[in-house]
């Protein structure tokens, strides 16, 4: 009897194990960079980088960048660039268990459209006002500060008898920006079906960053949907105005890091390569800050010495590295932090490519990556504890009689 309870706690002593081992291996990442380009090689910023799962929905999205990384976990995905007046770029990518820390960057190519941008039938209408397409706005976040990414999802639906042509979305954030400027973002031109036909509802995700000059407040944002009617060219304009929709509020604590400015963004093997970090404190309070500099593959981790950011002050710093000779061709992430306050920190990317050419003085503006490892760690703490349960009840079951004695007047103690 003893022994077959030994077989049985032994195998439940392994399973526990490889329970909190599998826990921590599910939540593997990779550091995705991806970079766009024209037809022509050359870098182009682009409206937005989206990468999408496989079921569809938006796993990360950047705007207003030519270079960026996302990291993912294992799965499949979709990476879609988008920019107003070229073709969108897409490339499928998946990641495994056995996948790299740091993938190959992913080099989207965008080419120029030839399709109109706007009507070009005659045109019976200047824009009548018309709620046949509906707008359902929902906000991912409310309060933010200067820096954050807010993304707006809208639902676009033609509630009308006739199809919706050439549709535009372009959504404002008002007087967000410095000197009282708007923020705006636009959707790709799309079309829709007419009501109660398939494809009569058009679901966009628009991402905006709040620029960092942002003054404290609340700010209206304003949807403003137009489109043309299929069969009489008739045109027509929703406007949705969602006041003091945004509520931007500056933390105590907070410096970000606006800008990774690259001396090239390809090098050979032994060269030298100079980094300029742009950080901002966007914060209350004045900071005593360092910036490091680092890459693990390439072998490089540089810390600057501290020295004091001011409230509403921006600086850039300067670090240089050299790649090593044995380096291997290849795209390498550059990582850029800014630590401050208790502990606190921001950090971006950037990437470079080691052999080929490349271009001088390239500037990223990468959005906030956040890595995350909680599953893991509580699946490896779970998998120790039920261990430990285990032991106990197998000395239990098998401490000497005479042991039980000692054991007894412990407990009383």
């Amino acid at each position: 009897m003893k022994r077959t309870s030994a077989l049985i706690l032994g195998v439940v002593f392994v399973l526990s194990i490889l329970a909190g081992a599998t826990s921590t291996l599910a939540v593997q990442t990779s550091v995705v960079p991806v970079s766009t380009v024209d037809d022509n090689g050359q870098s182009l910023t682009v409206d937005s980088i989206t990468v999408f799962n496989s079921d569809g929905t938006v796993a990360g999205k950047k705007t207003g960048v030519s270079s960026t990384s996302f990291v993912l976990e294992k799965g499949t995905y979709t990476i879609v660039a988008k920019k107003s007046g070229y073709k969108d770029a897409d490339r499928d990518l998946t990641i495994t268990d056995q996948s790299p820390s740091t993938l190959a960057t992913s080099i989207l190519t965008l080419q120029k459209s030839n399709e109109p941008t706007g009507g070009t039938g005659s045109g019976t209408g200047t824009g009548a006002t018309s709620q046949d397409l509906t707008v359902d706005l929902e906000i991912s976040e409310d309060k933010v500060s200067p820096g954050d990414v807010v993304t707006f999802d809208l639902d676009i639906e033609n509630t009308a008898e006739y199809d919706a042509e050439e549709v535009e979305v372009t959504l404002t954030v008002k007087g967000i920006d410095e000197n009282g400027e708007d923020v705006e973002v636009e959707a790709e031109t799309f079309d829709l079906n007419d009501e109660g036909s398939d494809d009569n509802v058009e679901v966009l995700s628009l991402a905006l960053r709040v620029p960092f000059t942002a003054e404290e407040g609340e700010y209206d944002v304003i949807v403003d949907v137009e489109w043309k009617n299929e069969d009489t060219n008739e045109k027509f304009i929703n406007q949705v105005v969602e006041e003091n929709a945004i509520e931007v509020e500056r933390q105590d604590h907070d410096v970000r890091v606006t800008e990774i400015i690259l001396s090239e963004t390809a090098v050979d093997a032994g060269n030298n390569v100079q980094v300029g970090i742009t950080i901002f404190n966007v914060g209350l309070q004045d900071e005593d800050v360092k910036i490091r500099v680092k890459s693990t593959e390439l072998g490089v981790d540089l810390t600057s010495g501290q020295f004091e950011l001011d409230e509403d002050e921006e600086t850039t710093q300067h670090m240089s590295f050299t790649v090593p000779k044995n380096t291997k061709n290849g795209e390498y992430v550059i990582q850029a932090t800014v630590m401050f306050g208790d502990s606190e920190s921001k950090t971006e990317f950037a990437t470079l490519k080691v052999g080929g050419q490349g271009k001088d003085g390239v500037s990223v503006i990468p959005l906030t990556t956040t890595i995350s490892n909680e599953f893991g760690s509580i699946g490896l703490v779970l998998g120790i504890i039920i261990a430990l349960v285990v032991i106990a009840l197998v000395s239990k079951e098998f401490i000497p009689a005479s042991w039980g004695v000692r054991t007894e007047i412990i407990r009383r103690r």
